[in-house]
């Protein structure tokens, strides 16, 4: 107790998921005049997602042709132009296994850097 909720721990991650919830943080509800009881004391939705950054950049240009009434635009887009990994929300419920507190892992990503060209004719 009295740790983060929401911490990267890499030891505890492997080649496809990270462990994005510090499981030590977390204790489960214990049992109350025999029945186990569903609450416990943290809020709802305590945690936070990791940080999602990305930066989108389009360029447009338009050229006059030869023709009079011809003209061509050529248009590039870049979707997260920095190539950022963004992770995608921790996935899971917490639970219990022989081994202890399992869940609050992190295992895909937002798509990564996506470059697109365009070319139009305006007549």
């Amino acid at each position: 107790m009295g740790q983060s909720l929401n911490a990267l721990d890499k030891s505890k991650s492997n080649g496809t998921s990270l462990q994005y919830i510090n499981l030590a943080a977390i204790q489960l509800p214990t049992s109350v005049a025999g029945a186990t009881s569903p609450f416990g004391n943290i809020s709802r939705d305590p945690g936070r997602s990791p940080i999602f950054t990305t930066l989108n950049l389009a360029i447009n240009k338009r050229f006059a042709t030869p023709v009079e009434s011809l003209k061509v635009e050529f248009r590039g887009e870049l979707y997260n132009a920095f190539n950022h990994t963004n992770f995608t929300q921790p996935g899971g419920s917490i639970g219990t296994s022989t081994s202890g507190l399992t869940g609050g892992t992190i295992t895909s990503t937002f798509d990564p850097r996506i470059i697109q060209f365009g070319l139009k004719a305006l007549f």
